[in-house]
């Protein structure tokens, strides 16, 4: 508060200091600082993000999404920010337009697993299973000491009721 009390004409400060109030649960304090931020440098990924951010986590996808559309737009080599968007897209049920920022995710940062567990869900829930094992069990492998990939892989088996393909990623 302090350095943007000494001076509110940089976006930095005001983008920590919305940070802050989100991670406060401040969301108004919050989301005014981050509209400042984005106010005084509009083409930064950052603010964009961490204003998606909490629109979603406040219930407000639409407007999320827009945010998260500028951060892609911004830095769009940015994996993270793909990835939200397709998360953002997913919480609306979108999941075929979600896949392809999932997808771009894992193009920009092949060894996050992040990405291609959401790659599968998505995939997943926009009704194809098949692929989406297939894709998990790609992971799996890629990723043997993921316990989250492996216990996606066996959850999604659950689901399918392959409860004996589903067994051996529960126990590891």
């Amino acid at each position: 508060q302090a350095a943007v009390a000494a001076d509110g004409s940089k976006w930095e400060p005001l983008y920590n200091l919305g940070v802050a109030y989100a991670r406060t649960g401040a969301t108004r304090q919050a989301i005014e600082n981050l509209h400042r931020a984005i106010q005084l440098a509009p083409d930064l990924a950052a603010p964009h993000d961490a204003l998606g951010t909490i629109l979603m986590q406040s219930g407000d996808l639409n407007s999320a999404e827009a945010e998260f559309r500028k951060a892609v737009a911004a830095a769009p080599r940015s994996g993270a920010y793909a990835q939200h968007l397709g998360e953002v897209l997913t919480a609306q049920n979108r999941y075929g337009a979600a896949e392809s920022y999932f997808r771009e995710a894992m193009r920009l940062e092949p060894d996050d697993v992040r990405h291609s567990l959401a790659l599968a869900e998505a995939i997943y829930e926009d009704g194809s299973a098949t692929e989406a094992i297939e894709l998990l069990q790609k992971t799996a492998s890629a990723h043997p000491r993921s316990a989250i990939a492996q216990f996606n892989l066996a959850s999604t088996y659950a689901r399918e009721k392959r409860f004996s393909d589903a067994l051996p990623g529960f126990q590891t």
